[in-house]
């Protein structure tokens, strides 16, 4: 199967991406390395399938294109600095809503349809 995770490059993204690539899944992650590391994905990289894109979710075709041939999608993306998120009102709003929404619609531009 073929996984995009979103934040894949933070602590819990890249621990899903290890395990979904030891299960034999292509994994690609798309991260902005703003919070993350590539550091993290340490034991991913060198794994067949395995593909890492820096990018901004707030980049809707960026996003779009990352999409394209991906099975499923893990949305792990956040603003994790709560003290700037107090400070920049919309950063959050840009990072949370905005951005989710643009992952939805890069998913529906893709056809990649969410399932329980």
């Amino acid at each position: 199967m073929q996984i995009l995770i979103t934040g894949g490059a933070g602590f819990v993204g890249s621990n899903l991406a290890e395990r979904l690539s030891g299960d034999g899944h292509a994994i690609t992650v798309f991260d902005d390395l703003s919070a993350g590391s590539l550091a993290f994905l340490d034991k991913c990289t060198d794994r067949p399938g395995f593909r890492f894109i820096q990018g901004d979710l707030l980049d809707l075709p960026a996003i779009t294109i990352a999409v394209r041939d991906h099975d499923a999608v893990f949305h792990l993306a956040a603003n994790s600095d709560i003290e700037r998120g107090r400070h920049e009102s919309d950063r959050d709003f840009r990072l949370g809503t905005i951005a989710t929404f643009n992952v939805l619609e890069a998913m529906r531009r893709a056809a990649v349809h969410c399932s329980d």
